[in-house]
């Protein structure tokens, strides 16, 4: 009897051990697969030398952007080609849900404007979502999945695009520099690509 005991109890245990070794290695191939996003966002990236912001480069901007823009102090400061911003607190992921902790690590680009957004979502103990939300070369996606593994949320097309650029608009608020006209003054600015209708 005591052998049978032994005999599922190791079966249970190498069948523990698989589990987690599967989810190890998918939730690893994973995560590189979002670094490697990151990484195409950042190989995109113009560096180019930083540009002092001038109240003259400000003069092409409308009323309001001008105000904004010497609100938060820009002029004389240089414009930044690239972000990196770290956040933690929770996440809701519906009206009914609970709150779950989460953190999350997002790089913007300012030319071309970008971003990516990876997290990780604490659904229950030993159980997270892991995935990205993104605006690249002016499209929008989404990625989510549990364990790195299971798919939850997967989106793209034009009304992300219009989302994720508002957001992109939206979250200048951390570099409001980013704002100002890349050009010289008495050059019209090339605007971002806009997003799809």
């Amino acid at each position: 009897m005591r052998s049978v005991a032994k005999k599922v109890l190791g079966g249970v245990a190498a069948v523990v051990l698989v589990a987690g070794a599967v989810i190890g290695i998918g939730q690893a191939i994973y995560e590189r697969r979002l670094d490697a996003d990151v990484n195409a966002l950042l190989g995109a990236s113009t560096e180019r030398a930083s540009r002092v912001i001038t109240e003259a480069n400000l003069a092409t901007l409308p009323e309001p952007v001008q105000r904004w823009l010497r609100w938060a102090q820009v002029v004389g400061k240089p414009i930044p080609t690239t972000i990196h911003l770290k956040q933690t607190g929770r996440f809701k992921l519906s009206e009914t849900g609970g709150w779950m902790p989460f953190t999350a690590e997002e790089t913007y680009t300012t030319d071309p404007p970008g971003f990516v957004w990876k997290t990780s979502m604490q659904m229950f103990p030993l159980v997270s979502i892991i995935g990205r939300d993104q605006y690249v070369d002016g499209h929008g996606s989404i990625q989510m999945r549990v364990l790195g593994i299971v798919p939850v949320a997967d989106a793209a097309g034009p009304a992300m695009d219009q989302g994720a650029l508002l957001r992109y608009l939206n979250e200048t608020i951390w570099f409001p520099a980013a704002a100002s006209p890349r050009t010289s003054p008495g050059t019209p600015p090339t605007p971002p690509r806009p997003a799809p209708p």
